[in-house]
């Protein structure tokens, strides 16, 4: 599970020169396509060391309970779910 994101990275700029390169031929070049997987690199890293500290963080203040501190992690990520539309449209 924790390697997914990884096929994804790997093979980024193709995906995305092939999913936006015929409809903005002047925003997706070469230097952006790489610019996008560098910045999915790092938004990568650092989900993974930020989400991994909060966790133990968040357990350490429970008592040493990591399967609790889960559940309220995914639990409060799982409710902002439903406002993603809106902070999306806020253009």
């Amino acid at each position: 599970m924790c390697g997914r994101s990884y096929g994804i990275i790997s093979s980024g700029k193709t995906l995305l020169s092939e999913a936006f390169g015929s409809t903005m031929p002047d925003i997706v070049t070469a230097g952006f396509s790489a610019s996008f997987v560098a910045a999915m690199s790092a938004a990568n890293l650092g989900g993974r060391v930020l989400w991994s500290n909060a966790s133990d963080m968040l357990a350490h203040k429970l008592g040493g309970d990591p399967f609790r501190a889960r559940r309220i992690m995914y639990g409060s990520v799982l409710a902002c779910c439903p406002g993603l539309p809106w902070f999306a449209a806020m253009n």
